[in-house]
């Protein structure tokens, strides 16, 4: 068994590399990223999937809070 790490959780933390994950998830991105994903993007996120951002039948974005009685 590998030993246990103790890790630092730094809130706030900002670097060159944070800012390009603050992108919008679009349908263009979502239907980008599955065809570059092949196989593996479309098991997990395709037709079906708890994962799949058109599971209620219009696009949204799983990190935007959403009504449930838009659906």
């Amino acid at each position: 068994m590998p030993p246990l790490r103790v890790i630092k959780v730094r809130s706030g933390y900002q670097s060159s590399h944070s800012q390009k994950w603050r992108v919008a998830f679009t349908e263009d991105a979502f239907n980008r990223f599955v065809a570059r994903g092949r196989d593996a993007a479309g098991k997990v996120f395709g037709e079906g999937s708890l994962f799949n951002p058109l599971l209620f039948g219009k696009f949204f974005n799983p990190a935007d809070a959403f009504l449930l009685w838009e659906f």
